[in-house]
């Protein structure tokens, strides 16, 4: 065993639904550290109606959207408008979330296969227009209670650098720390343009 893997440290080699990794995207208030936007929460009540009505709400004006969540996936990575593919549906990202200094948390999952934590989601309505039809697809809230070390903590900066790499190894692949100081390496496969 590595010196790395007795501490704990542990790799997703490929983020998918076997595998499911959830992100949000946190820009710090001002006089706020990256660190400091780091999503601690561990107990979640996020209903359908919470999730709909962000949605609805879409650029979160006078800022009373619940917190929810993304799958950590290609999609993620397009709406904080950081990856770009002309492979991947048309999206308006959403504005600052491409900063260096914002937060990114990250769900490992352990919680959710051991089924403390469940996925709520909204159905599409008829009134949506195509970005809020769009969001419902990966826009997710949770319900249930996460162990701290479910959650992992990286920034943006990190996160644009694995971007770039992927266009040499065909892998977005970052480092996250939890809260016990443990390393997790999550490896996405990138698209070939």
């Amino acid at each position: 065993m590595a010196a790395n893997q007795q501490r704990g440290d542990f790799e997703i080699r490929n983020v998918n639904p076997q595998h499911e990794v959830f992100v949000r995207f946190q820009i710090p208030s001002n006089g706020q550290s990256t660190r400091d936007a780091n999503i601690t929460q561990v107990t979640w009540n996020t209903t359908e109606s919470d999730v709909a009505s962000t949605i609805e709400n879409y650029y979160n004006e006078n800022k009373r959207n619940k917190p929810l969540w993304l799958e950590y996936n290609l999609r993620a990575l397009q709406y904080a408008g950081v990856y770009k593919s002309k492979y991947l549906l048309p999206m308006q990202s959403q504005t600052g979330l491409d900063k260096d200094d914002v937060s990114v948390s990250l769900i490992v999952p352990r919680s959710i296969r051991r089924g403390n934590v469940e996925k709520v989601t909204a159905k599409p309505r008829d009134d949506w227009n195509d970005t809020q039809k769009n969001a419902a697809g990966f826009i997710i809230g949770l319900k249930g209670t996460l162990h701290p070390t479910d959650l992992v903590y990286t920034d943006m900066a990190t996160l644009k650098d694995g971007i770039k790499e992927a266009k040499k190894t065909g892998w977005i692949v970052i480092s996250a720390n939890d809260t016990e100081g443990r390393w997790v390496t999550l490896r996405l496969e990138a698209l070939k343009e």
